[in-house]
């Protein structure tokens, strides 16, 4: 695994990123903490339709826990988002852990 900071200093460098999320709450922490515009982010939901180049997922506890095979199955809801979020980028997926922004 690279280092924290190392991949956090690029997705934040990386101005071909846009940064898809779940709750308005985690878009204000991306603006506040590390001054990256609301223009590089967008609602999962709204998203929909929507492509780009490479896409920036926060995922949520539950997404995580998921990944990390903690848990066998999501939320329809919380799937079907997850799916919507990695499907919106023509070339490039992240998907961010919360603990990596913190």
């Amino acid at each position: 695994m690279k280092d924290k900071n190392s991949v956090v200093n690029k997705l934040l460098s990386d101005q071909d990123i846009t940064f898809l999320t779940d709750k308005r709450t985690a878009q204000d922490k991306l603006h506040n903490k590390y001054n990256i515009d609301y223009s590089k982010m967008m609602n999962i939901g709204v998203s929909k339709g929507d492509e780009f180049s490479k896409v920036a997922v926060l995922l949520t506890k539950e997404q995580e826990k998921f990944i990390e095979g903690k848990i066998s199955k999501l939320k329809s809801q919380s799937l079907n988002k997850l799916y919507v979020a990695i499907t919106r980028s023509k070339n490039e997926v992240y998907l961010v852990y919360n603990s990596v922004l913190k």
